[in-house]
C-alpha cells in the first residue's frame, strides 16, 4: 500500500498547469492584437475624418467667397441694422450657402471693426 500512495504526484498548482499557461498565453496575445488593431484603426479614421471635414470647410469657403457680396456685406456691417437692404442680401446669401452645402447650424459672418479689437457678427441665418 506504501508504494500506491508514493506514486500519485502531488496535485498542481493552477499556475503550474499546461492547461492555464496556455489560457493564460491565448488571452494575453489576443489583448495585444486586438490593442494593436484598435490603435490602427483608429488612426486612420482620424485622418479620414479630419480630410472629410477638411474637404467640406473648403467647399464652404468656397461657395460663400462666390456668393457673398463684398459690398452688401460692407453696407450690412456699416448700416448696422437686421431692415438694410444690404443686411437681407447677405441673409439670403447665407440661407442659399446653408442649403447648398447641406449645413443644419446656423452661419454668421463677421467684420474687422477697426475702431474696435472686437469683430462684431453681421449676419445669422
Amino acid at each position: 500500500m506504501d508504494t500506491a500512495a508514493r506514486s500519485t504526484p502531488p496535485a498542481l498548482r493552477p499556475w503550474q498547469r499546461l492547461a492555464v499557461r496556455l489560457a493564460a498565453v491565448f488571452v494575453l496575445v489576443t489583448l495585444v492584437t486586438v490593442g494593436v488593431v484598435g490603435a490602427l484603426v483608429h488612426q486612420r479614421q482620424s485622418r479620414e475624418v479630419e480630410d472629410t471635414v477638411g474637404t467640406q470647410l473648403l467647399n464652404i469657403a468656397r461657395v460663400s467667397a462666390l456668393l457673398v457680396d463684398p459690398a452688401a456685406h460692407a453696407e450690412a456691417a456699416r448700416a448696422g441694422r437686421a431692415d438694410a437692404a444690404g443686411y437681407r442680401r447677405v441673409i439670403r446669401a447665407l440661407k442659399t450657402i446653408r442649403d447648398e452645402t447641406l449645413l443644419t447650424t446656423p452661419m454668421r459672418t463677421l467684420t474687422a471693426s477697426f475702431t474696435r479689437t472686437v469683430s462684431r457678427t453681421t449676419g445669422h441665418c
